[in-house]
């Protein structure tokens, strides 16, 4: 009886760990998002002298996040409620990615625009089933930590993109040029 009691308690002990692992596995994608949303703000600076636009133009850019972020959360919850939360996080996975390679290669302020919305629309993703996946991870069991993972997640993540960022821009020649020579100084 107590072999039983001892093999039932080492089983439980690694399912929590295999769930503690899919929790933070899982946060990780939210933080990457998160790091993609606010990683642009310090290199905005450098694309206004490059394409030479104005403060009111820099405040477009920012509203599309904005509009991009208020409209996805209302339709990605329901959606992720309905059909799972994979099949809505791969499209705001895609967002992110799109809106990365966009503000690389950035040739015009439309591109920018596009950039911006398109994170906007990655991180309304990441709020409503991103946010709800990592939760699931946990399961019932873990659901306090997984909510705590959760919030770490999207915290840390908006803190380090313009942390990292900034670091770059200030040891790359030219920040905003994706293909250049010689990007350090």
């Amino acid at each position: 009886m107590n072999i039983h009691a001892e093999q039932d308690n080492r089983s439980s002990l690694l399912e929590e760990r295999k769930s503690f692992r899919r929790i933070w596995i899982t946060a990780w994608m939210v933080t990457a998002v998160f790091v993609l949303s606010n990683s642009a703000t310090p290199l905005y600076v450098y694309w206004q002298q490059k394409f030479n636009f104005s403060n009111g133009t820099l405040t477009l850019i920012f509203a599309s996040y904005i509009v991009g972020l208020l409209l996805t959360p209302m339709i990605a919850g329901q959606l992720s409620d309905r059909f799972g939360r994979k099949p809505v996080l791969f499209p705001g996975i895609t967002a992110a990615i799109i809106a990365c390679l966009l503000f690389a290669t950035a040739p015009s302020v439309i591109a920018l625009l596009t950039a911006r919305f398109l994170s906007g629309v990655a991180v309304g993703v990441m709020v409503s089933a991103g946010m709800a996946s990592v939760v699931d991870a946990g399961g019932a069991k873990l659901k306090q930590q997984a909510s705590l993972a959760a919030s770490i997640s999207m915290v840390l993540g908006a803190g380090l993109g313009p942390l990292l960022s900034s670091i770059l821009s200030s040891v790359m020649t030219q920040p905003v040029s994706a293909f250049t020579r010689r990007p350090f100084r």
